[in-house]
């Protein structure tokens, strides 16, 4: 798995953060696409999220996913 896109916020208890940090311990090169409805300060907190980098905010369309993960796996 070369990109992960998860939502920030998401049932069960386990964040997108927790998630991405998950599967970053086993591949430290996987790339990370988060989306939230939340806005990207209350979302990532901690994190560094770019708008339409590695962060797209809720709703969005089909173009800026694509042009997101695009970004993500060229950097």
């Amino acid at each position: 798995m070369d990109l992960l896109i998860t939502d920030m916020v998401m049932p069960g208890g386990l964040t997108g953060r927790q998630l991405a940090n998950q599967l970053q311990q086993r591949d430290p090169f996987l790339r990370v696409v988060f989306t939230s409805g939340h806005s990207a300060e209350l979302a990532g907190q901690s994190l560094v999220l770019e708008e339409g980098h590695n962060f797209l905010q809720k709703p969005h369309g089909t173009g800026p996913l694509l042009e997101a993960v695009r970004r993500c796996l060229d950097a």
